[in-house]
């Protein structure tokens, strides 16, 4: 084995380029939806697609850019009106998004931030006989979801599979590899309106949640899950998989602000990540696929809610100025030698 003086990897397995600073710009066709559906017992399955509701954000392009050094990386992305259906149907949503990533091998954590506002019921139509094909949908411009969320991963085969090489571009896989990994997640997301979702046609389905107006969730999960890198020249093809059991803690606000207090669920999700890459020493083109879902499982309905994203990023990679490059290595070697301080006193005791 071959062993990388930069991050002691396997040299044969991956190429680790010199300290950078990479600059990328990246656009993706996101789709976020929040179906809300009931299940009293008195409505018979043919019934209860015309009393629910599915709420879409109407954009189908996101902009953004992506900023990284070393073992940080930022991406800031914003919504952009391009290929948006007709907002006089539709309605207009807002979008951001800010994520935070900490690449430290083995481990890899990462902070995410998304805010929408602006929501359209594609159900509508169903619900409400009034409506014909070119009236506009029912639209809440004072619906919001907000959603944060700390992502961490170990990986155990740090010296031959890199992470890095597809999903964040700080390396290069040269030949094909894989990893178990064991990741968790952290998440708070909450949607709220200024009065009640439910549109007045169909709230009876949904009998003393009908008014609801508020829902929020708390999760906490962590699960088992398995990463590969297949390599043609400098091409590289990527998955990663993991199953998650997850706890919820969730809970509903009405319209006159009384809640049904928090309640706990159990549930196990999968997390499945796609990749396709090529890079040379300054530059770098990726495609990548990712989502999340959630589901909040109530006495009298489900809500559903799914986010999903094809995401294509090119850049390039810069020398890093020299005040930069001193400052970084100054406060690495204290966060080392606090680090063997702390290991050898725990081997002492």
């Amino acid at each position: 084995m071959k062993v990388s003086a930069a991050n002691g990897s396997d040299s044969l397995y991956i190429e680790t380029y010199k300290p950078h600073i990479s600059v990328g710009f990246w656009i993706s066709n996101p789709t976020y939806s929040m179906i809300i559906t009931p299940k009293p017992d008195n409505l018979l399955d043919t019934s209860i697609l015309r009393f629910s509701s599915s709420f879409q954000a109407n954009y189908k392009a996101a902009l953004g850019f992506v900023l990284s050094y070393r073992i940080f990386q930022l991406s800031i992305g914003f919504r952009s009106k391009t290929f948006a259906l007709d907002e006089n149907i539709h309605g207009k949503t807002n979008y951001k998004n800010l994520a935070l990533g900490l690449h430290l091998k083995p481990f890899y954590i990462q902070a995410i931030y998304r805010n929408y506002s602006g929501f359209y019921d594609n159900q509508s139509k169903n619900y409400d006989s009034s409506l014909k094909p070119i009236d506009p949908y029912y639209y809440r411009n004072d619906l919001r979801n907000t959603y944060s969320k700390l992502y961490f991963m170990w990986y155990s085969n740090k010296d031959q599979y890199s992470y890095g090489s597809v999903f964040s571009y700080s390396e290069r896989q040269k030949k094909g590899r894989g990893s178990f990994l064991i990741a968790g997640q952290m998440y708070h997301s909450s949607i709220k309106a200024d009065s009640a979702i439910i549109h007045p046609l169909i709230r009876e389905a949904y009998g003393d949640f009908g008014a609801f107006k508020e829902t929020e969730v708390w999760g906490i999960g962590m699960g088992p899950g398995f990463a590969r890198n297949f390599i043609i020249k400098r091409f590289s093809i990527s998955f990663m998989i993991t199953a998650f059991a997850e706890l919820q803690r969730n809970r509903v606000v009405l319209g006159d602000g009384r809640t049904n207090g928090y309640q706990n669920q159990l549930s196990v999700i999968g997390d499945t990540r796609l990749g396709f890459s090529y890079q040379n020493k300054r530059f770098f083109w990726g495609l990548y696929a990712r989502g999340d879902r959630h589901l909040i499982n109530l006495r009298i309905l489900d809500i559903n809610s799914s986010f999903t994203s094809v995401v294509m990023v090119f850049g390039w990679r810069f020398n890093p100025p020299e005040k930069l490059e001193k400052w970084y290595l100054k406060n690495e070697t204290k966060i080392n030698n606090e680090y063997e301080r702390l290991k050898s006193n725990y081997l002492k005791d």
